[in-house]
């Protein structure tokens, strides 16, 4: 049902595929989160995501990165993101990931 299962840190877990981030911010209480939209049958939470760590779209980065190429104005992504898409690649091209843990 759309989710993948992923490996972090020796820690098996399935993960949605991130359709989309529909809208990041930044608090001083829960540092930056996003909101984002699942593929498949999940349209109750479509509807109203609820903001979410930025540590649960480690698997996003296309996404994360698409999302802050269209909205410049919102709080940058972390250095995270970065850094993954340059060390695997060796350049500053977007991976092809796109799950997160929910």
């Amino acid at each position: 049902m759309n989710r993948n299962l992923v490996t972090d840190n020796d820690e098996a877990h399935e993960e949605w595929q991130v359709s989309e981030i529909v809208d990041c911010r930044e608090t001083k209480r829960y540092g930056l989160q996003y909101k984002a939209r699942f593929t498949g049958d999940w349209d109750e939470w479509n509807a109203s995501p609820p903001w979410q760590p930025w540590t649960d779209f480690k698997h996003a980065i296309d996404k994360i990165l698409d999302y802050h190429d269209a909205y410049p104005n919102k709080p940058k992504p972390p250095e995270f993101f970065f850094r993954t898409t340059n060390d695997a690649s060796g350049d500053d091209h977007h991976t092809a990931h796109g799950t997160s843990r929910v």
